[in-house]
């Protein structure tokens, strides 16, 4: 989520409560019963899509975001879990993707 510290040094730490559960909400909209969605960190969630390819991640992730536009803004950032992978390698890339979606 973007600016969620703006908001609650703003709004106080009401509102900001109130942003994650609409992100949370607007997450669940969008995934499927058996997905796993987990928040990781004060602003970051983890979502784990099974069967579903990038590009058709990246378009729900990108409705979702149209959805939220007057509650806030979501940036998100990708990664498609391979045979080899390590948990942190698979979230660095994501972390990777996300950094790369900001800057455009």
């Amino acid at each position: 989520m973007d600016d969620l510290k703006s908001l609650n040094d703003s709004d106080g730490h009401r509102a900001g409560d109130q942003l994650l559960c609409d992100v949370a909400e607007a997450l669940r909209r969008h995934m499927r019963s058996y997905d796993l969605l987990v928040r990781v960190g004060g602003d970051e969630f983890l979502c784990v899509l099974p069967g579903i390819t990038v590009p058709e991640a990246r378009g729900r992730f990108e409705q979702m975001g149209a959805e939220l536009a007057d509650g806030g803004s979501v940036s998100f950032g990708l990664s498609e879990l391979r045979e080899d992978d390590t948990p942190q390698g698979f979230i660095d890339r994501a972390d990777h993707d996300l950094l790369a979606n900001r800057s455009r």
